[in-house]
């Protein structure tokens, strides 16, 4: 329901820039880790509600935010498909904020997750 990059209000036309995809899903669903990896952020962040920051090998970290649950701990270790949270709301309703960066840089998602 929100698309990577630069978003450009055709009404107002002010710009905002979104760091990743917002997935529309039911509240309470399962938020699993893309990949192995360990938990190193764990945390509330106003504008993202409660937010887990996972760190991967090769330089690569995910996003996941909007949680209702947290299901891991701070320097946990976790699985590809681990359940690391619960989805919660944001101001459009129930959804999953998701970033991947690789280093510093800003990937989009869709260029690296698959369509189920």
């Amino acid at each position: 329901v929100g698309l990577f990059g630069e978003h450009t209000n055709p009404r107002l036309g002010t710009v905002t820039i979104s760091n990743g995809i917002d997935v529309a899903v039911p509240n309470g669903s399962p938020v699993k880790a893309v990949a192995d990896g360990t938990v190193t952020v764990k945390t509330y962040i106003v504008g993202y509600g409660n937010l887990i920051i996972v760190h991967h090998d090769e330089g690569f970290m995910t996003v996941y935010a909007y949680l209702s649950e947290f299901r891991v701990k701070l320097d946990q270790k976790v699985k590809a498909g681990q359940v690391i949270a619960k989805s919660g709301e944001g101001i459009s309703g129930p959804i999953l904020h998701f970033e991947l960066w690789y280093e510093k840089a800003k990937q989009d998602p869709l260029h690296w997750l698959t369509r189920r």
